[in-house]
């Protein structure tokens, strides 16, 4: 069983890190997700490194956007640079920009509260909370504690949900709080970055906007900016509706994810990895994107048939597609006729290193490596040139130095592995 949609208190859940871990151990879960709102510090937690959860953490977001003046939610999944994910969200969710949300949202929804008669106490609603929380949280829990304000609100009433989505955030109901002068991000620009991040992204919980015609929706988002896929198994969604997510996502080649949404005592009918009770996601579900290799490949330049054998059997063990360039390879060669024949290989070994590392930096934006060495390695060369001590050769190149190129690559498509 999995949950890939997962909240803390690095945004608006109630848990730390470790007590999620926790959690999710104590569930036996095989795949998590933390997706905080519009930061991945949660990954930088102490915690996510102690050993608690023996399963398999997939770095994820889950970001605000805005598509043609609706809100909604992108869940970006295998971060590799978190780094990009934080330096853009500063923009839209720094803490200032927040805190000034904060003041702004708790003004007009007090005000509509005000004018529609309902009972409260502002000395009740929670004060002092984090930047990256919600106050409409705390009032609408004010308002609950007054069973008059049930009759008035009618099917807000319900849950909190229900509330924000079809209340404030429609346009359409006496509830909605309008936009500010607070610059969103759009659609298109969230999943560019998510892209960038070497992520994947995944359009979250679809029926809980409570659109009229989500299917729609979803057609229209897609011709903006194509989607990686779609969070199909949430509490949002009943049976019905997440059967029709996952047969859509299927008729067009997206990948399907699922989740709790899990944020604590904020919504205490929600448990970790089951939701409702409706969740059981299987990690059949979730494997085809988490090991999914289908972008990643790499070029071994002249391989023997033995070396080839060998790598051909673990490429397909691990799920890998390959493909092998029999061209040969210009090598880099110092300059020392007195040095053995050994010496000398270490020495184009040690080059070798040293120019597939610098290859494969340059292609990591997007969480795949492609890797033509005879061209990439040419381009690295005439800078080389300039070099007095360097000369540089056509040659054959010697086993060894066919295992040092291997080892070079391979090590880094370990390390992307480890990162996914």
């Amino acid at each position: 069983m999995v949950d890939m949609h997962i909240h803390t208190k690095y945004s608006d859940g109630d848990k730390t890190v470790e007590e999620i871990l926790k959690m999710c151990e104590k569930r036996k879960l095989e795949y998590i997700s933390i997706t905080d709102h519009n930061t991945c510090k949660q990954y930088e937690d102490s915690a996510i490194n102690k050993g608690i959860f023996t399963g398999k953490i997939i770095k994820g977001v889950e970001m605000n956007a805005v598509f043609k003046n609706k809100n909604i939610e992108i869940l970006g999944y295998k971060i590799r640079k978190t780094e990009i994910i934080e330096n853009w969200s500063e923009k839209f969710f720094g803490e200032e920009v927040l805190k000034k949300e904060q003041e702004e949202s708790k003004r007009k929804l007090l005000s509509i509260c005000d004018r529609k008669g309902l009972i409260y106490d502002e000395s009740k609603i929670k004060k002092d909370i984090p930047p990256t929380d919600y106050i409409t949280i705390y009032i609408y829990k004010e308002l609950m504690r007054h069973k008059e304000n049930y009759k008035i609100l009618g099917d807000f009433a319900k849950s909190l949900d229900i509330f924000i989505r079809k209340g404030l955030m429609n346009p359409d109901s006496e509830y909605y709080t309008g936009s500010n002068n607070i610059e969103k991000p759009q659609y298109k620009d969230v999943i560019n970055v998510i892209h960038k991040a070497g992520g994947l992204a995944f359009l979250a919980h679809p029926f809980e906007y409570r659109f009229d015609d989500t299917i729609k929706l979803i057609d229209e988002i897609r011709k903006e900016k194509e989607l990686d896929g779609i969070e199909c198994f949430h509490p949002s969604a009943n049976e019905e509706e997440m059967k029709a997510l996952e047969l859509y996502a299927k008729k067009h080649n997206l990948y399907i994810s699922g989740g709790s949404d899990y944020h604590g005592s904020k919504k205490p009918d929600i448990e970790i990895g089951v939701g409702k009770g409706n969740l059981n996601i299987s990690k059949k579900i979730v494997e085809r994107w988490i090991n999914n290799m289908e972008n990643k490949y790499l070029l071994l330049i002249n391989l023997e048939k033995q070396t080839k054998k060998i790598y051909e059997e673990k490429f397909k063990k691990e799920n890998y597609n390959f493909l092998l360039n029999q061209d040969n390879i210009i090598l880099v060669k110092k300059v020392n006729n007195k040095e053995s024949n050994k010496k000398s290989e270490k020495n184009n070994e040690e080059l070798i290193v040293r120019y597939v590392e610098s290859i494969c930096n340059k292609y990591n934006n997007y969480g795949f490596l492609y890797i033509d060495l005879t061209k990439e390695i040419n381009n690295i060369l005439k800078d080389l040139e300039k070099d007095e001590k360097i000369r540089v050769a056509d040659q054959r190149i010697t086993w060894r130095i066919r295992q040092a190129i291997t080892k070079a690559i391979l090590n880094k498509v370990q390390i992307k592995q480890e990162e996914s």
